[in-house]
């Protein structure tokens, strides 16, 4: 900012000099006509006008330097990721065809991808762009945080949560309390009452939004890139959505460690597992020093899919 004022003030230094010899000469030249007497204003001038244009061409040497360092670190950055990418390949060979992964590095927007676009069961990982899309419908006014959801039976659904079998599905929930269930226990049944909230309809179409091509609306698919395409949307929260900061918040407090975190420091990690028969997956922001994001979705992998990607995660953080 500061050079481009720099620039501006010397290009109009130069047009008032250029104005002002202009005039000084017509008068200097009435003066010789008169007295004989030879001004001096021209020469001065043209020596003010050198030296602003030899400083314009400076200020011009040092923006190419910079954007020639930019491009240097740019391309070291991309070479280091290049090779990540083959240390990556080489650590899960044995399960190369049964594994999704993205990574993207939040400072330099670089990245890589292994079988990005293959396409997995999202499992629960599904419930983060459910509650973007939740609190993006608050944030148009069109839903309350504190808007109460009647439990309907058809909303019930086993395995992860706290709903189940509680006196809490007799009376309306909160959408901010469903949203924390969603996203801290993995709650079936919040994410459900949710979903019925905002159509599945419209979950569809927020993530073909966000991914921008469209997706599979009779699956409940997604692919490591496309889950990256919905973290970064999260991350950078360009329509200063509020309300993100909350999900974010909860997926740094969920109540399972046993993937992306287990082996990094878990205070720096803001992640959302999922499950689904042989579909282990986990997806997440890193909040270290050199900020990233990591999806990882697996099937029927060789040994244990949550061991495997927790290895995975801490290669990543040690090697990146």
């Amino acid at each position: 900012m500061k050079k481009k004022y720099v620039y501006t003030c010397m290009v109009a230094a130069i047009f008032m000099i250029v104005f002002v010899g202009y005039r000084n000469n017509g008068q200097a030249q009435g003066l010789v006509n008169q007295d004989g007497i030879t001004a001096s204003s021209n020469t001065n001038v043209s020596q003010n006008t050198n030296m602003l244009i030899a400083q314009h061409k400076e200020v011009d040497d040092e923006k190419i330097e910079e954007l020639k360092e930019a491009e240097e670190i740019k391309l070291d950055k991309q070479k280091k990721l290049d090779e990540l990418k083959a240390k990556v390949e080489e650590f899960i060979k044995d399960n190369k065809d049964n594994v999704g992964i993205a990574y993207y590095d939040l400072n330099s927007s670089l990245g890589f991808s292994i079988n990005g676009d293959k396409a997995f069961k999202a499992a629960s990982t599904v419930k983060v762009p459910i509650s973007m899309a939740t609190v993006d419908l608050i944030k148009e006014n069109k839903l309350t945080m504190d808007q109460g959801v009647v439990y309907l039976s058809q909303d019930y659904e086993d395995g992860a949560g706290i709903l189940q079998g509680t006196s809490r599905l007799s009376k309306p929930i909160n959408i901010s309390t469903l949203i924390d269930y969603s996203i801290k226990y993995s709650d079936n049944i919040a994410v459900n009452m949710l979903l019925r909230t905002i159509t599945p309809d419209y979950k569809y179409s927020y993530i073909e939004n966000i991914v921008k091509h469209t997706v599979n609306r009779s699956e409940n698919e997604t692919s490591a890139l496309d889950s990256l395409e919905i973290l970064k949307k999260l991350y950078f929260n360009n329509d200063n959505n509020e309300y993100f900061k909350t999900i974010i918040d909860d997926m740094k407090n969920t109540v399972y460690h046993d993937r992306i975190d287990k082996y990094i420091p878990q205070e720096i990690v803001a992640h959302k597992i999922g499950d689904y028969e042989d579909y282990v997956n986990d997806i997440g922001i890193i909040y270290s020093n050199e900020p990233y994001i990591l999806t990882v979705f697996t099937k029927n992998t060789n040994g244990d899919p949550d061991e495997l990607i927790a290895k995975l995660s801490k290669y990543i953080y040690e090697n990146r």
